[in-house]
């Protein structure tokens, strides 16, 4: 009888340790677990800061108007280019723009925005809608645009009408040039003052297109390819 007690006590004891053995291996398996769940949580998204050496140019002050066109179909290939209508340009182009923003605001005028900084990857967009260098640059080259150094824009009045330039932005055709004379005395003195304005503050203009202006002596710069975040 004692003998069969004792094998009794002694079969409990073995049970007991293989109990905690196996609860104490599945609390380190829990645990373990937990810590990769910690480890693969997606982390939280950064809000997006504008790179060094760029601005963004919004319509929350009283000098712009933005009416970035390839965030909608208004534009000449009709499809939205840009998940999102923002405006960036690097600092020496968006500085002197200001100071022309600061001229027309004496004059109780505007700079509405068209486009801006066009990231590189839109512009592959654009050439596979249209792979026509006559309207659109290739990609592999690289516009003003894609280097952050050319803006498209008009002047608008303190009730955000355009004033007339005779065509419209993205007009293809002889009116939209600079060397067009058979436009009225109204809209060449309007293209006038746009020009003077952004010529005298370093921007170039170019001859078949009178929206569009850019700083020259930076069209060396590499083409671009971040992409904005949409907020």
């Amino acid at each position: 009888m004692d003998k069969t007690i004792l094998l009794i006590t002694m079969m409990c004891l073995l049970m007991a340790c293989k109990n905690n053995t196996i609860e104490s291996q599945e609390a380190v398996t829990e645990k373990h677990d937990n810590e990769l769940n910690v480890i693969e949580k997606p982390s939280v998204a950064q809000t997006f800061k504008t790179p060094d050496g760029w601005q963004e140019l919004t319509n929350d002050t009283s000098d712009y108007v933005t009416d970035i066109r390839y965030a909608t179909t208004n534009n000449f290939v009709n499809e939205i280019m840009y998940d999102c209508g923002k405006c960036f340009l690097r600092n020496q182009a968006a500085d002197a723009l200001h100071n022309v923003a600061r001229q027309l605001m004496k004059k109780n005028l505007r700079i509405k925005l068209f486009d801006c900084y066009r990231p590189g990857p839109v512009q592959q967009k654009l050439w596979d809608k249209v792979p026509n260098a006559s309207y659109v640059t290739p990609p592999w080259r690289g516009s003003q645009h894609n280097r952050g150094v050319a803006v498209d824009l008009t002047i608008v009045d303190a009730n955000n009408k355009q004033l007339d330039m005779g065509t419209e932005f993205d007009f293809f055709g002889e009116e939209a040039h600079h060397t067009y004379t058979k436009h009225s005395d109204e809209i060449q003195e309007n293209r006038t003052l746009l020009k003077t304005l952004m010529e005298q503050n370093g921007f170039a203009p170019i001859r078949t297109e009178w929206w569009h202006y850019s700083i020259a002596e930076l069209n060396h710069l590499e083409v671009s390819q971040w992409e904005w975040e949409c907020d």
